[in-house]
């Protein structure tokens, strides 16, 4: 009877530290979770005050001036995907399309 008693004890001790231990797993988790969010609000403030630097140091004067030193600029080829449809040809369907709505009123 006394052993029951003594093993009843045990039991509910370590099951006690399972709990303790659990939550102080998850206390420390979300500890870490709250200090990585302070890191990524003082990163997006800094991230803002370098975009309003560089506004406010770009005006279409100052890029005038750097495309001319860079040289004469050429657009950039886009091919074309697979499948996909020619603007000119969606154009003209959808100029089509208007007149044909126009002759039904």
């Amino acid at each position: 009877m006394f052993a029951k008693i003594c093993a009843v004890i045990v039991t509910v001790g370590v099951i006690g530290c399972v709990l303790l231990t659990n939550r102080q797993l998850r206390l420390q988790a979300v500890h870490d979770l709250a200090v990585l969010q302070k890191r990524v609000a003082e990163h997006d403030r800094a991230l803002w005050h370098l975009r309003v630097e560089i506004a406010g140091s770009v005006t279409p004067g100052n890029v005038e001036q750097l495309a001319r030193a860079i040289g004469p600029l050429e657009s950039l080829p886009v091919p074309a995907r697979p499948g996909a449809v020619p603007a000119s040809q969606v154009a003209s369907a959808a100029v089509i399309t208007a007149r044909q709505d126009s002759h039904r009123e």
